[in-house]
Protein backbone atom coordinates (compact mmCIF):
# COMPACT_ATOMS: atom_id res chain seq x y z
CA UNK A 1 0.00 0.00 0.00
CA UNK A 2 1.31 3.27 -0.54
CA UNK A 3 1.79 5.74 1.98
CA UNK A 4 0.22 9.37 1.28
CA UNK A 5 2.12 12.01 0.65
CA UNK A 6 2.55 15.20 2.94
CA UNK A 7 2.88 18.35 0.89
CA UNK A 8 4.81 21.34 3.04
CA UNK A 9 4.19 24.92 1.61
CA UNK A 10 7.18 27.08 2.01
CA UNK A 11 5.89 30.10 0.11
CA UNK A 12 4.77 33.46 1.82
CA UNK A 13 2.21 33.11 4.89
CA UNK A 14 -1.00 35.38 4.07
CA UNK A 15 -1.78 37.72 6.53
CA UNK A 16 -4.57 36.32 9.14
CA UNK A 17 -5.23 39.37 11.22
CA UNK A 18 -6.10 43.10 9.50
CA UNK A 19 -3.77 45.56 10.53
CA UNK A 20 -4.44 48.24 13.17
CA UNK A 21 -5.36 52.15 12.26
CA UNK A 22 -2.36 53.35 15.07
CA UNK A 23 -4.27 57.01 15.00
CA UNK A 24 -7.31 55.94 15.16
CA UNK A 25 -7.46 57.14 19.47
CA UNK A 26 -5.89 60.02 18.56
CA UNK A 27 -8.38 61.08 15.89
CA UNK A 28 -11.44 59.88 17.70
CA UNK A 29 -10.14 61.51 20.83
CA UNK A 30 -9.65 64.74 19.04
CA UNK A 31 -12.78 64.07 17.74
CA UNK A 32 -14.43 63.96 20.40
CA UNK A 33 -13.56 67.46 22.17
CA UNK A 34 -14.39 68.95 19.14
CA UNK A 35 -17.85 67.56 19.03
CA UNK A 36 -18.57 67.33 23.05
CA UNK A 37 -15.47 68.24 24.99
CA UNK A 38 -15.83 72.48 24.32
CA UNK A 39 -19.31 72.40 25.04
CA UNK A 40 -18.69 70.67 28.27
CA UNK A 41 -16.08 72.77 29.11
CA UNK A 42 -17.67 76.30 28.88
CA UNK A 43 -21.06 74.64 29.91
CA UNK A 44 -19.06 74.33 33.56
CA UNK A 45 -18.58 78.20 33.78
CA UNK A 46 -22.37 79.06 33.90
CA UNK A 47 -24.21 81.29 34.48
CA UNK A 48 -21.82 83.92 34.64
CA UNK A 49 -22.95 86.91 36.46
CA UNK A 50 -21.61 90.69 36.59
CA UNK A 51 -19.71 91.69 39.72
CA UNK A 52 -23.30 92.67 41.54
CA UNK A 53 -24.81 89.36 40.59
CA UNK A 54 -27.82 91.24 39.89
CA UNK A 55 -28.07 92.95 36.89
CA UNK A 56 -26.98 90.83 34.06
CA UNK A 57 -26.50 86.58 33.67
CA UNK A 58 -24.38 85.46 30.79
CA UNK A 59 -24.90 81.36 29.37
CA UNK A 60 -22.74 79.36 27.64
CA UNK A 61 -25.44 77.30 24.93
CA UNK A 62 -23.34 75.26 22.37
CA UNK A 63 -20.16 75.42 20.27
CA UNK A 64 -19.56 74.07 16.68
CA UNK A 65 -16.49 74.69 14.73
CA UNK A 66 -16.52 75.70 11.14
CA UNK A 67 -14.60 74.31 8.46
CA UNK A 68 -10.95 74.77 7.74
CA UNK A 69 -10.41 77.70 5.00
CA UNK A 70 -7.38 76.26 3.55
CA UNK A 71 -5.48 72.04 3.25
CA UNK A 72 -3.10 70.80 5.25
CA UNK A 73 -1.15 70.93 2.54
CA UNK A 74 -1.27 74.55 1.77
CA UNK A 75 -0.89 74.85 5.48
CA UNK A 76 2.75 73.90 4.97
CA UNK A 77 3.50 75.90 2.05
CA UNK A 78 2.38 78.77 3.41
CA UNK A 79 3.54 78.31 6.97
CA UNK A 80 0.46 78.98 8.82
CA UNK A 81 -1.35 76.85 10.97
CA UNK A 82 -4.18 74.55 9.74
CA UNK A 83 -7.29 75.25 11.60
CA UNK A 84 -10.91 75.99 11.48
CA UNK A 85 -13.08 79.03 13.52
CA UNK A 86 -14.57 78.19 16.87
CA UNK A 87 -18.15 79.60 17.48
CA UNK A 88 -20.71 79.76 20.02
CA UNK A 89 -24.15 80.46 20.78
CA UNK A 90 -24.41 82.59 24.22
CA UNK A 91 -27.36 83.57 26.34
CA UNK A 92 -27.59 86.83 28.05
CA UNK A 93 -30.35 88.02 30.24
CA UNK A 94 -31.35 90.58 32.16
CA UNK A 95 -32.29 89.87 35.62
CA UNK A 96 -34.60 92.74 36.43
CA UNK A 97 -36.43 93.07 33.20
CA UNK A 98 -35.87 89.08 31.94
CA UNK A 99 -35.38 89.80 28.68
CA UNK A 100 -33.29 87.63 27.08
CA UNK A 101 -30.87 87.50 23.73
CA UNK A 102 -29.35 85.18 21.87
CA UNK A 103 -26.81 85.28 19.91
CA UNK A 104 -23.44 82.89 18.30
CA UNK A 105 -20.39 84.88 18.66
CA UNK A 106 -16.88 83.82 17.78
CA UNK A 107 -14.15 82.90 20.28
CA UNK A 108 -11.39 82.05 18.11
CA UNK A 109 -9.56 79.75 15.50
CA UNK A 110 -8.81 76.17 16.87
CA UNK A 111 -6.02 73.83 15.39
CA UNK A 112 -7.08 71.13 13.30
CA UNK A 113 -5.73 67.47 13.34
CA UNK A 114 -5.10 65.65 10.05
CA UNK A 115 -6.17 62.58 8.80
CA UNK A 116 -3.08 60.98 9.84
CA UNK A 117 -3.25 62.58 13.51
CA UNK A 118 -1.31 65.30 13.48
CA UNK A 119 -1.35 69.54 13.27
CA UNK A 120 0.15 72.06 11.30
CA UNK A 121 1.45 74.69 13.15
CA UNK A 122 3.05 77.68 11.72
CA UNK A 123 3.38 75.12 8.39
CA UNK A 124 5.43 72.61 11.44
CA UNK A 125 3.23 69.30 11.24
CA UNK A 126 3.31 68.21 14.97
CA UNK A 127 2.01 65.76 17.09
CA UNK A 128 0.74 65.07 20.45
CA UNK A 129 3.13 62.48 22.45
CA UNK A 130 1.37 61.06 25.54
CA UNK A 131 3.09 60.97 28.39
CA UNK A 132 2.86 58.38 31.63
CA UNK A 133 2.20 60.27 35.07
CA UNK A 134 2.69 58.25 38.15
CA UNK A 135 -0.29 58.36 40.04
CA UNK A 136 -0.19 60.38 43.34
CA UNK A 137 0.10 57.89 46.18
CA UNK A 138 3.12 56.03 48.30
CA UNK A 139 5.49 53.95 46.17
CA UNK A 140 7.98 51.15 47.71
CA UNK A 141 10.40 49.94 46.24
CA UNK A 142 13.30 47.47 47.05
CA UNK A 143 16.90 47.44 45.73
CA UNK A 144 19.65 44.70 47.06
CA UNK A 145 22.81 46.15 48.75
CA UNK A 146 26.33 44.75 46.33
CA UNK A 147 28.08 45.23 49.70
CA UNK A 148 26.18 43.39 51.96
CA UNK A 149 23.70 41.53 49.87
CA UNK A 150 20.74 42.54 51.89
CA UNK A 151 17.55 43.72 50.46
CA UNK A 152 17.22 47.62 51.60
CA UNK A 153 13.84 49.44 51.23
CA UNK A 154 12.79 53.13 50.14
CA UNK A 155 9.69 54.86 50.15
CA UNK A 156 8.52 57.66 48.61
CA UNK A 157 5.13 59.54 49.29
CA UNK A 158 4.33 61.80 46.26
CA UNK A 159 1.46 63.66 46.92
CA UNK A 160 -1.13 65.37 43.95
CA UNK A 161 0.52 68.96 45.13
CA UNK A 162 2.86 70.02 47.03
CA UNK A 163 6.76 68.21 47.88
CA UNK A 164 7.89 64.75 47.41
CA UNK A 165 9.17 63.21 50.32
CA UNK A 166 11.44 60.18 50.35
CA UNK A 167 12.41 57.69 53.35
CA UNK A 168 15.51 55.57 53.41
CA UNK A 169 16.96 52.51 54.38
CA UNK A 170 21.20 52.52 54.73
CA UNK A 171 22.88 49.21 54.94
CA UNK A 172 23.76 50.73 58.61
CA UNK A 173 20.36 50.65 60.09
CA UNK A 174 20.11 54.78 59.42
CA UNK A 175 16.96 56.26 58.13
CA UNK A 176 17.18 59.42 56.12
CA UNK A 177 14.36 61.29 54.41
CA UNK A 178 15.01 63.90 51.62
CA UNK A 179 12.80 66.25 50.59
CA UNK A 180 12.16 67.38 46.71
CA UNK A 181 15.26 66.05 45.67
CA UNK A 182 17.52 67.93 47.79
CA UNK A 183 20.32 66.76 50.60
CA UNK A 184 19.01 63.79 52.87
CA UNK A 185 18.46 64.90 56.60
CA UNK A 186 18.06 62.04 59.18
CA UNK A 187 14.59 60.88 59.78
CA UNK A 188 14.50 61.65 63.20
CA UNK A 189 15.13 64.94 62.38
CA UNK A 190 11.89 65.53 60.59
CA UNK A 191 9.95 64.13 63.70
CA UNK A 192 11.26 66.19 65.72
CA UNK A 193 10.89 69.33 63.65
CA UNK A 194 6.83 68.39 63.51
CA UNK A 195 7.08 69.01 67.32
CA UNK A 196 8.11 65.83 69.20
CA UNK A 197 11.45 67.03 70.28
CA UNK A 198 12.46 64.36 73.23
CA UNK A 199 14.60 61.04 72.14
CA UNK A 200 12.01 59.24 74.42
CA UNK A 201 8.79 60.60 72.69
CA UNK A 202 10.56 59.61 68.98
CA UNK A 203 10.88 55.93 70.30
CA UNK A 204 7.91 55.48 71.71
CA UNK A 205 6.10 56.79 68.65
CA UNK A 206 8.06 53.72 66.29
CA UNK A 207 7.87 51.14 69.71
CA UNK A 208 5.13 49.49 67.71
CA UNK A 209 6.99 48.89 64.38
CA UNK A 210 11.00 49.34 65.32
CA UNK A 211 10.79 45.75 67.01
CA UNK A 212 13.82 43.65 65.02
CA UNK A 213 16.29 43.19 68.16
CA UNK A 214 19.09 42.84 65.03
CA UNK A 215 17.88 45.99 63.39
CA UNK A 216 17.63 48.98 65.78
CA UNK A 217 16.58 51.49 63.17
CA UNK A 218 15.66 54.65 65.32
CA UNK A 219 18.11 54.23 68.07
CA UNK A 220 20.46 54.21 65.21
CA UNK A 221 18.95 57.09 63.56
CA UNK A 222 19.11 58.83 66.64
CA UNK A 223 22.61 58.43 67.64
CA UNK A 224 23.32 60.20 64.26
CA UNK A 225 21.38 62.66 64.59
CA UNK A 226 22.91 66.08 65.63
CA UNK A 227 19.66 67.90 66.47
CA UNK A 228 18.19 67.63 70.23
CA UNK A 229 14.74 70.05 69.71
CA UNK A 230 12.26 71.13 67.34
CA UNK A 231 14.19 74.56 66.93
CA UNK A 232 17.34 72.78 65.87
CA UNK A 233 15.55 70.20 63.54
CA UNK A 234 13.67 73.52 61.57
CA UNK A 235 16.99 75.27 61.11
CA UNK A 236 18.32 72.12 59.71
CA UNK A 237 16.09 71.48 57.77
CA UNK A 238 16.17 75.00 56.83
CA UNK A 239 19.82 74.99 55.66
CA UNK A 240 19.58 71.58 53.93
CA UNK A 241 16.66 72.78 51.65
CA UNK A 242 17.72 76.28 51.18
CA UNK A 243 21.62 74.80 50.94
CA UNK A 244 22.11 78.18 53.12
CA UNK A 245 24.52 77.98 56.27
CA UNK A 246 23.23 80.61 57.93
CA UNK A 247 19.54 80.75 59.51
CA UNK A 248 17.10 82.77 58.35
CA UNK A 249 16.46 86.19 59.73
CA UNK A 250 13.51 86.09 61.96
CA UNK A 251 11.60 89.73 62.51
Amino acid sequence: MIKPINRENWGKITPKLEQSDLTKIQIDSYKQFLEEGISESLTELNPIKDFTGKVFEFEFLSSRVGLPKITPKVAIEKGVTFEAPLWATVKLTNLHSKATQQQEIFLGDIPMMTNTGTFIINGVERVVVNQVVRSPGVYFTREVDPHSGRALHQAEIRPMRGSWLEVIVSRNDHLSVRIDRHRKVSATTLVRALGFSENAQIQELFSDVDTNKDHQYVATTLLKDTTTNTEEALLEFYQKIRQSPSPPNVL
